[in-house]
């Protein structure tokens, strides 16, 4: 009697009790999917050494206070849209339209590329943070005024970029992001002109330093106040360590202050 209601229930819903099978296995496999999926993710990223590398970025501080990671955002992000596909997928096997055809055709080509443009914005977050911060830390004691700007300008440039890449996945008109890119080329051209006007100086003279080698690393110099020996010599910078601390005095004040080699 059981069995001949539970069939009856099934002819008035119109489903089919093979389909139901598939339905539900559809949904269980889904799940441990998501699962295996989150979990896989979040041990991948302990051991790759991405948890190291998005540590101490903005993104990774706004995640933490939310009380999760990058890489749990990115894992349970990856969970849930396998949830999502296999309920999707289980109502088709059902046959309940509850979208309409077009609609979830739609949905099903455009989902993917929402989903890549959020992953484009992470991983350009993140990587604009850490550039700017390889950038600032190369750059650290430099006395040039236009310096400071350089991190930032580096890292805006950056999550710029990632922001057009995941419009374009938006599909975004292209004549939309050539003009941001050109407006955008514009302003690095006109901060490139001025920024050279600060480095020029410190760049000509190391060019002028280690051309005509007049000190190298290991040496024991003076320069103005400073006298120490010889770390490092680029063409921005000279490094000397006077036993207490590292000064990085800039190449143009190098040539002006004149050097005094020590023996």
């Amino acid at each position: 009697m059981v069995v001949m209601n539970v069939q009856t229930v099934f002819e008035r819903v119109g489903i089919e009790p093979g389909d139901l099978t598939v339905a539900l296995f559809v949904l269980i496999a889904g799940l441990v999917l998501g699962y295996l999926l989150r979990t896989l993710l979040i041990r991948g990223g302990k051991r790759t050494g991405v948890d190291d590398f998005v540590e101490g970025t903005t993104f990774e501080r706004v995640a933490d206070s939310f009380g999760t990671s990058t890489v749990g955002i990115v894992a349970t992000t990856v969970e849930w849209i396998v949830y999502l596909a296999s309920i999707v997928i289980a109502l088709e096997i059902l046959e309940f339209e509850v979208l309409d055809q077009a609609i979830l055709v739609s949905l099903t080509g455009y989902v993917p590329n929402v989903v890549a443009a959020f992953f484009i914005l992470i991983f350009g977050a993140i990587l604009g943070d850490k550039a700017a911060l390889l950038v600032s830390e190369r750059l650290e004691g430099i006395k040039i005024s236009d310096v400071k700007v350089l991190p930032v300008v580096v890292r805006y440039s950056i999550i710029f970029i990632a922001v057009l890449m995941a419009l374009s996945q938006l599909g975004v008109s292209t004549l939309a992001l050539h003009i941001l890119l050109t407006a955008y080329l514009l302003a690095a051209i006109v901060f490139a002109v001025v920024a050279l006007r600060a480095f020029l100086p410190s760049i000509v003279s190391g060019l002028y330093i280690l051309s005509t080698h007049q000190y190298g690393i290991g040496d024991k110099i003076r320069v103005g106040e400073v006298e120490g020996v010889v770390q490092e010599v680029d063409l921005l910078t000279t490094r000397i360590d006077d036993g207490d601390r590292e000064h990085i005095v800039p190449n143009s004040e190098m040539f002006e202050e004149g050097v005094s080699k020590k023996l």
